[in-house]
């Protein structure tokens, strides 16, 4: 007991008994006070006294583990109210991000590439607008607030705090929202956009939704390759091979439907706003292409949304906002102690997995992996390698889905092809893939000449239906 007699006031240890007291919710509690300060305390369940107690790594505990949670493995000693009023008082102390645009050692870290995203999250059951804004190369959020509505007016005044933090892009990379855009000529005029990647994908899919049920085998076709062809002309090396591949596509607008022809309009619109820079270019501006994929904004929209489901949805805006920059706090101290690397922001595995993600929801059945390839940079084995931990079966230079595999087993097994070349009519796949890919889902394949169309299919004694696969 002796090393718990200090006052919590004023940290003298020259204390006295002085009577009891009779908590409503407690037995008696020893009543103390101070001969410094003549201060009375109460020695058990006193909050001031638990809050000196309370461990100082509490708010990242807090983090991962709710209070009942830490009170149960007894990894924090004190009543829920002590705890909870110790958070808020330290969520209180903590800089903010405005503070963090004059941190020396941070700004030194800057590129000049900016990303900025914004999503929905509900705060006591009202929705908001969370905007997220961070220099990509580096992985340093730059603005993490709550805006009550998402307007140009709101994210200006973000901007322009960024703007005085002596912040001033090269290159900005969004998603094309109308407020961000709007937002952004007005702070940072001249600056040139570059529309995110993996935004472009996701219009596209949900634009021609080739996964679609009860589409025609050639509309889907037809769908995946303007798809293609609007993906490689975002991504060209020239201005001379985009003029190509939408020459190739605005000739072909006449036989086209209404949905497709609304599409490739689109694009060209964003084309001649100069959203979708060339390789050349983007290499001119110092941004890799890596960098053209504003994933680090949607990986860290990602984690607000985990810690708003850890605690099972926000309830205050003040609150919320206090939780979001403790997350962002601790994030940035481990970059500034070294701990984290920008690299951790972007790797070809976490790229490659990201794109596997999107592409097969477009072309479902078979996946393209050498355009994914081109289209990437990535090289096509690790794109066959990611694809292969995607679940995804890969022969030569496409990805098949399971259940497409599943067809083609049965297929096989019904007509019972001898040959490669009466397999490739069958299925209508090519020769060589078909060589690569029936060793993978059960199948033999025997050469007796160096002619591929020739070589002999083994099918299984003991497993004819194809239940192998």
């Amino acid at each position: 007991m002796e090393d718990m007699r200090r006052c919590p006031y004023c940290g003298s240890t020259d204390i006295r008994p002085k009577g009891y007291v009779y908590p409503k919710s407690l037995s008696q509690v020893r009543l103390l006070r101070c001969v410094v300060c003549r201060r009375r305390f109460r020695e058990k369940y006193c909050g001031k006294w638990k809050r000196s107690k309370l461990p100082e790594n509490l708010l990242q505990l807090y983090l991962e583990l709710s209070i009942d949670k830490l009170i149960e493995k007894q990894i924090v000693r004190a009543s829920r109210l002590t705890i909870y009023a110790e958070i808020q008082h330290r969520l209180s102390k903590l800089p903010k991000w405005k503070d963090f645009l004059y941190d020396e050692r941070l700004r030194r870290m800057w590129s000049g590439i900016m990303g900025i995203d914004t999503t929905k999250v509900k705060v006591g059951g009202k929705e908001y607008i969370y905007l997220h804004v961070v220099d990509i190369p580096s992985g340093i959020p730059l603005a993490y607030e709550i805006l009550e509505r998402e307007t140009a007016d709101h994210i200006e005044e973000i901007l322009l705090e960024i703007r005085n933090g002596c912040y001033w892009p090269r290159l900005i990379i969004t998603d094309l929202a109308a407020a961000l855009l709007e937002a952004i000529e007005r702070v940072f005029p001249g600056v040139p956009v570059q529309a995110c990647l993996f935004h472009l994908l996701d219009w596209l899919n949900e634009s021609l939704p080739t996964r679609r049920k009860g589409l025609s085998p050639e509309k889907r076709r037809w769908w995946s390759e303007i798809k293609v062809k609007i993906l490689s002309a975002a991504l060209v090396s020239t201005v001379e091979e985009r003029l190509g591949i939408m020459n190739d596509l605005l000739n072909s607008l006449s036989a086209m439907g209404e949905d497709e022809r609304r599409v490739v309009e689109e694009f060209r619109k964003r084309l001649e706003k100069g959203y979708y820079h060339t390789l050349g270019e983007l290499a001119a501006l110092g941004c890799e292409i890596r960098y053209a994929y504003n994933n680090v904004c949607e990986r860290s929209i990602e984690f607000v949304k985990e810690l708003q489901h850890r605690m099972r949805g926000f309830k205050k805006v003040e609150n919320a906002q206090g939780y979001i920059n403790a997350l962002w706090y601790y994030r940035i101290k481990e970059k500034l102690e070294g701990e984290n690397s920008s690299n951790s922001y972007w790797d070809s595995q976490r790229m490659a997995r990201q794109i596997l993600d999107l592409i097969p929801k477009g072309i479902k059945d078979i996946v393209d992996l050498k355009t994914i390839s081109k289209v990437t940079k990535i090289p096509l084995d690790d794109i066959k390698r990611m694809a292969d931990q995607a679940g995804l079966t890969t022969a030569t230079e496409y990805a098949f889905s399971k259940r497409y595999v599943c067809r083609i087993v049965d297929k096989l097994f019904k007509a019972k092809p001898t040959t490669i070349m009466e397999a490739a009519a069958i299925t209508g796949i090519d020769q060589p893939t078909l060589c690569e890919l029936l060793p993978k889902i059960g199948l033999g394949v025997k050469f007796r000449t160096l002619d591929i169309s020739k070589a002999e299919i083994i099918y299984p004694k003991n497993n004819l239906n194809g239940n192998n696969v």
